[in-house]
């Protein structure tokens, strides 16, 4: 019982973070590839983007904060540092590793990967950073996304803007969306998906678009 109240917990504390935190412009980890053409890929048994995604479930990045005379930029520094903002004694033992990666543009600072030790550190780190609104200060905490999964994120908030969806967000390395606060949430895992939202809304105003 204590685990679900928990999980809801954590799931309405996700849900104040919506689009207006997560960004994942400030880093070069994407191919060329658009998301039709990657959605078709991911029809081949050998396409790898669940591998990929797997790989970072225990990863955090972190944006936005500065390079100080103390730290002098290293990774570790950096993440014990923002560890403690968060509340944490020694956050350090929660993470095993932390790299600088390159950004999408010169002038942007380059955001860190923090390999967590398992998916509980990592909900107790975003967990965190969303009760504390880390981002009021300029710092963001946001899942580390597959190359596909960041296209899709960066997609689906698009078309909520465009057919005016309130809330976009990442649960679990997962893309969901949700038109409001009475209507139920839906899991975006490919770019067809969303053609299919769109096709049930004018459905239900008994518009075929077909």
């Amino acid at each position: 019982m204590e685990s679900m109240a928990a999980n809801m917990v954590y799931l309405l504390l996700t849900l104040l973070l919506v689009s207006r935190v997560f960004t994942t412009e400030d880093y070069d980890d994407s191919s060329d590839q658009t998301l039709e053409e990657e959605d078709s890929n991911r029809l081949d048994p050998n396409y790898d983007d669940w591998a990929e995604q797997r790989s970072r479930r225990n990863n955090i990045m972190i944006h936005g904060y500065p390079i100080k005379k103390g730290n002098k930029g290293d990774p570790m520094a950096v993440v014990g540092e923002i560890g403690e903002k968060l509340g944490f004694e020694d956050p350090l033992d929660m993470v095993l590793s932390a790299v600088r990666i390159r950004p999408s543009r010169p002038e942007h600072q380059r955001p860190i990967i923090v390999h967590l030790t398992d998916m509980e550190a990592k909900k107790k780190w975003t967990t965190a950073y969303t009760r504390l609104k880390l981002w009021e200060k300029k710092i963001y905490i946001n899942e580390h996304l597959s190359k596909y999964n960041q296209k899709l994120f960066k997609r689906t908030k698009e078309w909520a803007r465009e057919h005016n969806w309130k809330y976009v967000w990442v649960y679990n390395c997962t893309v969901r969306v949700r038109q409001n606060e009475l209507t139920p949430e839906h899991e975006v895992t490919h770019v067809e998906q969303l053609k299919r939202l769109e096709r049930e809304r004018f459905k239900n105003r008994g518009v075929d678009i077909e």
